[in-house]
């Protein structure tokens, strides 16, 4: 088959898209797997329903409504030999073509479950599996590659005959084709059910319901020419599009890169992408931006992915394509990878590569929930370490640095406002003398806020209403402080218990004022760590009886709420939460001082 030049478009049916022929449909590495969810399934069923719900007049199939549901592009990948379909590349409309498959597989697999193997088995040579020898019973519709393992599973709802292919059975942890797979089965027996109940098949139903879709679905299929960029057009298509992310457009430009040779593009995804891709795992999107200012400083959130277009450009590959300039891509990206891992959270095995010391102050890192914006900063550092070039001592002093400035920055209401500008460059202006870090913030005018904010922010700030993490990281701080067992003690159901009941009975607690309440019963000296079961037992106990509870009878096995039932045995009032405000103010300016102790 001559490929050719120019764009080619065709009104297809299903029937036509999958029957006529013995073509295969591949979604491309350079796409994203299936992430059809609820929203889309629901669109699609409901648009199919009301297909299914018109009434058919006499005649042929051709003559009746149709659903239109887009286009799609394809470009030829290989012609196959003689007697084969032609092998498509999807370069868009994967979720409708994939989607549009399983709702046949799962008709096949319906009338197969009503004992009507023979049309089941029609179905699946007909529409599912290729016919030609060479690739006889090999589905139609390939997925991307981490999606092919879930496919596999899928398809082996069919008997006859059974589907083969070569795809790893191994599964992705993301759920989204399977799930759709599970709800796409179910309307489809939804539309289906006997009268007569018991869950039986209506065969006529079912045969209205493969005709409706073989027939009336419609869609565009433009084919692309030999002139075509199947990458320039895929981003051209979708990157305006709220649905992609920068993974997405990235992994399009490292393709791109990689020019249209279908085994250079396997080779890059299979040794260098993937494996890359892989390492990123639940953190994909929190990965790019931070990269992007470390490699653009001067970027945008809304420009950092043509701006990275531009700096691999003129940094690294000339505008040149092919395996080593993508291969040089990847390299780049990789760079900073195993410093953003450490911080983020995904690495979870200290011995390998750091010290006791450093494993700690990232673990602290991780649990002060840090902003991304910080994150060039902290990524450069870490990686450095890594590489040698920066000592644990220095890097425990920085991230101390970072933990103390953050602290008392929102013991004082300060936002992230202002941290952006100067923690995107940060690591050019200290990484000759990283303990310059708490200087260069005082300098850059953040409100690295001194002694005197600290304190007067621990007294009045209402930490109870501060983001959840940064209650308890504060709460666990202070609860580590104590002798004993030095590992993080709040599992994630603890809850912040207020001393001071918020919803205060004045037949018990009426030593303190309105006015006092109201100022007081959020502040940090107020809340102490308790367990779901300890607080439910505490309920609105006075003062003494909370203490029996708590100390008498072991309620509680946190060291910080103990302590302030045994320095204030008998009541609980305004004066004594200002002592114990006072006493947490002393504790905190020394575990976050703004003058961290130099290194060298």
């Amino acid at each position: 088959m001559q490929e050719p030049k120019g764009l080619r478009g065709q009104e297809s049916s299903v029937h036509t898209l999958f029957g006529l022929t013995d073509d295969r449909f591949r979604a491309p590495e350079f796409q994203r797997h299936f992430v059809w969810g609820k929203a889309e399934l629901d669109s699609f069923w409901e648009d199919l329903s009301q297909l299914i719900d018109e009434e058919i007049d006499d005649g042929s199939m051709q003559d009746q409504p149709a659903l239109f549901l887009g286009a799609v592009v394809l470009q030829a990948l290989e012609p196959g030999p003689p007697g084969t379909g032609v092998l498509y590349s999807i370069i868009d409309g994967q979720q409708r073509i994939t989607t549009l498959y399983l709702t046949l597989v799962a008709v096949a697999e319906a009338f197969q479950d009503a004992g009507h193997p023979d049309t089941a088995r029609y179905m699946s040579t007909e529409y599912l599996l290729t016919r030609a020898l060479k690739f006889e019973h090999q589905p139609r519709v390939e997925p991307t590659v981490s999606d092919r393992g879930v496919m596999a599973d899928i398809m082996s709802c069919l008997e006859n005959p059974p589907p083969r292919s070569n795809w790893t059975t191994e599964k992705s942890p993301d759920a989204s084709l399977y799930q759709a797979w599970t709800r796409i089965r179910q309307e489809v027996r939804d539309r289906c059910l006997s009268a007569l109940g018991e869950s039986r098949i209506d065969v006529e139903a079912l045969e209205r319901l493969r005709d409706r879709i073989l027939h009336q679905i419609e869609l565009v299929t433009i084919t692309l020419g030999n002139r075509h960029n199947s990458h320039e057009v895929y981003e051209r298509l979708n990157h305006r599009g709220k649905e992609l992310t920068e993974l997405d457009l990235v992994r399009n430009a490292v393709f791109f890169t990689a020019g249209g040779d279908p085994n250079t593009t396997r080779v890059i995804y299979q040794y260098h992408w993937n494996p890359f891709e892989s390492q990123l795992a639940s953190q994909q999107d929190a990965f790019w931006f931070p990269y992007a200012m470390i490699r653009v400083p001067s970027t945008t959130r809304a420009r950092s992915y043509s701006d990275l277009v531009d700096y691999w450009k003129s940094k690294l590959t000339n505008g040149r394509q092919g395996s080593a300039p993508a291969q040089a891509i990847v390299a780049d990206l990789r760079e900073f990878l195993d410093g953003f891992r450490a911080i983020s959270g995904l690495t979870d095995n200290a011995d390998s590569a750091f010290d006791k010391a450093v494993w700690d102050a990232l673990m602290r890192l991780r649990r002060m929930d840090a902003p991304p914006v910080m994150y060039p900063f902290l990524m450069q550092l870490v990686q450095h370490h890594l590489n040698g070039t920066v000592s644990s001592d220095k890097v425990v002093s920085a991230i101390r640095t970072v933990d103390s400035f953050l602290v008392r920055r929102r013991f004082c209401g300060i936002g992230t406002t202002g941290i952006h500008a100067v923690f995107k460059s940060l690591w050019n202006v200290v990484k000759d003398d990283l303990d310059e870090v708490p200087q260069v913030l005082i300098d850059r005018k953040l409100q690295f806020t001194d002694d005197e904010e600290f304190a007067r922010g621990i007294r009045e700030h209402r930490l109870y209403r501060v983001k959840a993490t940064h209650r308890k990281y504060v709460l666990a701080e202070y609860e580590t402080s104590f002798p004993g067992d030095k590992s993080y003690p709040l599992p994630d159901d603890i809850t912040t218990d207020h001393l001071l009941p918020q919803g205060v009975d004045p037949l018990v607690w009426g030593s303190v004022s309105q006015e006092d309440r109201d100022s007081l019963v959020d502040t940090w000296a107020n809340l102490v760590p308790l367990s779901q079961d300890a607080q439910n037992q505490k309920g609105a106990k006075n003062w003494v009886d909370q203490r029996k509870l708590m100390v008498d009878r072991q309620g509680t096995v946190y060291k910080s709420t103990r302590e302030v039932f045994d320095l204030w045995p008998n009541e609980w009032t305004a004066e004594t939460l200002r002592e114990r405000a006072d006493y947490l103010v002393d504790w905190a300016l020394m575990r976050w001082p703004r003058e961290i102790p130099s290194t060298s």
